[in-house]
């Protein structure tokens, strides 16, 4: 988990130097990046219908929240997660970072690993 929260503050480093709040209409760079990573993660648990207790604490410990499941499928539910419309949304600070490859990649590479160590974390949920 350290290991990708560094991957996590790398990406913010990068993210904090090339966009402004304003651009995106945030309150900071950090609260737009936890909201993307815990936006892919509500996708990847709502994927297999359930949300498991592993997959709570992996998602509280990376974005250091303290969400209960029923606020996670709460908020899945309100926010229309596991939709169509989600899937072919791009996010707010990947549609900033688009216009740099190298930068564009590093958040490709992040969310990849994110989302591997998840499927992990999921498989072993059963």
């Amino acid at each position: 988990m350290e290991k990708l929260k560094q991957e996590v503050e790398r990406l913010l480093i990068v993210c904090d130097r090339k966009i402004r709040p304003q651009n995106i209409d945030v309150p900071s760079i950090k609260s737009a990046l936890v909201k993307e990573i815990s936006n892919y993660l509500y996708y990847l648990s709502a994927s297999d219908g359930m949300i498991h207790e592993k997959e709570k604490r992996f998602l509280n410990a990376l974005v250091d929240k303290d969400l209960t499941l029923k606020d996670m499928a709460g908020y899945i539910q309100r926010n229309n997660i596991y939709t169509k419309e989600f899937e072919q949304k791009l996010p707010e600070i990947y549609k900033c970072l688009l216009n740099d490859p190298e930068d564009a990649k590093l958040y490709i590479d992040v969310f990849s690993k994110i989302g591997k160590e998840f499927i992990v974390i999921d498989s072993k949920a059963d």
